[in-house]
């Protein structure tokens, strides 16, 4: 009994010591807290990259859409490249030209039906137009896809769009 004493005092010690003992504890501690810090720090810089990258493409589809509008993209040779250029050179290079997904659909008064499949109809002066732009955002910031993600796995679709009558041109 005596013996189970003294080792359980001895114990004692040894926990009283080991806790008074602050050499490297801060380095301990932020072995443990660093990464989720890290972390965190990392997804917030991410998130507001992306919804920084979404209002861009919203911007830059308005100035895009407009162009259809008034009818100067269909009176160009290349439809498609004109649009396209006006789109990327509203993006500032933020985001890749290249990821963007381009939907455009005209349609009779009264018969308005979206396909999904990606098109580039801009019609003629008196239809109705549906510019969309889709772009999926890649996480890379790990875990964030499970707080944010939709579409495919470890992303985010962002989907500008624009609806308008065109003018007479």
């Amino acid at each position: 009994m005596i013996f189970l004493a003294e080792l359980f005092a001895e114990a004692r010690g040894w926990a009283r010591r080991l806790a008074d003992d602050r050499s490297g504890i801060s380095m301990l501690e932020f072995a443990f807290i660093g990464p989720i810090f890290f972390a965190i720090l990392m997804a917030i810089f991410e998130t507001g990259f992306m919804f920084v990258s979404a209002l861009v493409i919203e911007g830059a589809t308005a100035q895009a859409a407009r162009q259809i509008r008034t009818g100067q993209v269909q009176q160009s040779g290349d439809q498609l490249g004109a649009f396209r250029q006006i789109l990327c050179n509203n993006l500032f290079g933020i985001v890749d030209c290249a990821d963007l997904r381009i939907n455009v659909q005209n349609f009779d008064p009264g018969n308005i039906r979206p396909n999904p499949a990606e098109v580039f109809e801009p019609g003629a002066a008196g239809r109705f137009v549906i510019v969309q732009v889709r772009f999926e955002w890649e996480f890379v910031t790990p875990f964030l896809n499970i707080i944010v993600g939709q579409g495919a796995p470890n992303s985010r679709r962002f989907i500008a769009s624009a609806a308008f009558h065109n003018e007479p041109f």
